[in-house]
């Protein structure tokens, strides 16, 4: 059973099934099949996170991909994301 890494870094234990890329391959595809960059996630994080892709990276239809640091760190992302 594989837990949602997400979750996990907020102390919450909750199964994960959807696999996500950390930096979503839409802005660096050369991360596409990077096991370091890829984790498991529930449906609700996965969901948050996209959102936040969105704003921080400008990924997502019809957007223009911004000039950002890319972000690994999970501990930060679960920060940005749940602030």
């Amino acid at each position: 059973m594989y837990l949602c890494q997400y979750c996990k870094e907020q102390g919450r234990v909750k199964p994960g099934n959807i696999v996500d890329h950390i930096v979503p391959i839409e802005y660096d595809s050369s991360l596409r099949v990077d096991p370091t960059n890829l984790v498991t996630v529930c449906k609700e994080c996965h969901n948050a996170k996209t959102r936040w892709e969105h704003s921080y990276y400008g990924t997502g239809q019809n957007a223009t991909r911004k000039k950002v640091v890319k972000i690994q760190d999970l501990k930060l992302i679960v920060r940005l994301i749940f602030k």
